[in-house]
Order: structure tokens, then C-alpha cells, then sequence
């Protein structure tokens, strides 16, 4: 194991590298108190999902993962996103555009573009592919279910 400048230990587990954070366990549950900031810094702005595991390696969720972070005006992801799951996004400050393909075969007539500022929300599954494009900074808040 090894520990990074924020006392949150790491290994490699199940191909990707875990992030193993304290916890408590108590009658009714467990309770896990650590820093989202150091967490997400090792894992593409994701402070929580599957990758964050007490320390004998249980997810503290396997249901689902979400990520927070800021969109750079002008961030484009121009290749067509998907998966499996759905998808939240909650969007506090800023617009960003993002476009869906409603049926999956790259033809426009079936897109779906919505421009979301500050206090929307964007709900989809996870299997329509999407992309998006960064209108002004933006700043979010993101939850993807996990499909079982």
C-alpha cells in the first residue's frame, strides 16, 4: 500500500487503482469521512464509486460514482460518449450544450441538443450516446447510477 500527501492509502485492486479511505461501521451501517478533493486529484475528478474501498477493499457503493469539477469554456467532447447506467448532471454555475443521439445511428435528424445553465439539471441513460461542448465555465456536479 501506498500513501499520498493526503494519508489516503492506495492500491491496486480489480485492475484500477483504489483509493482506501476510513471508515466506521456501526449496527445500522457504515459512516466515511475523507478528502473528495485528494481522492478525485487520483481519479479523473471522481471523488467517489466502486474505486473508493474501506481497508479491507469494499466499495463504500457500488450503486453509484460522482464527480465535481469546473468545464473550461470552449472544452469540447466531440466524440460520442455512452454506457451503461444513468446519468444526473447538475449544473451550478455557467452553460454548457450537450447533444444526444436519441437513436444511436449518427444521423442528425435524431439529435437532441439542450443548453443548461445554472439550476438545470440533465437526466439521460447512460446508453444514449452523448457529447458536449463548453458554452461558458461551468461548474457541476455529476452522479452516475451503475448498472448491476
Amino acid at each position: 500500500m501506498l500513501k499520498n500527501k493526503y494519508n489516503i492509502k492506495r492500491s491496486s485492486f480489480r485492475r484500477a487503482l483504489m483509493a482506501i479511505v476510513p471508515t466506521t461501521q456501526g449496527k445500522l451501517g457504515v459512516v466515511s469521512a475523507y478528502s473528495a478533493t485528494a481522492v478525485a486529484a487520483e481519479h479523473r475528478g471522481w471523488p467517489l464509486g466502486q474505486f473508493v474501498t474501506d481497508i479491507n477493499g469494499t466499495p463504500l457503493t457500488e450503486a453509484f460514482e460522482v464527480k465535481a469539477g469546473t468545464l473550461k469554456v470552449g472544452e469540447v467532447r466531440d466524440e460520442w460518449s455512452s454506457g451503461e447506467g444513468d446519468a444526473f448532471m447538475l449544473v451550478l454555475s455557467g452553460a454548457c450544450e450537450t447533444t444526444f443521439d436519441l437513436e444511436g445511428n449518427d444521423d442528425p435528424a435524431n439529435f437532441h441538443t439542450v443548453v443548461s445553465r445554472a439550476g438545470d439539471a440533465l437526466f439521460w441513460n447512460n446508453a444514449v450516446p452523448h457529447k458536449r461542448r463548453t458554452l461558458e465555465e461551468t461548474q457541476y456536479v455529476f452522479v452516475r447510477r451503475l448498472k448491476k
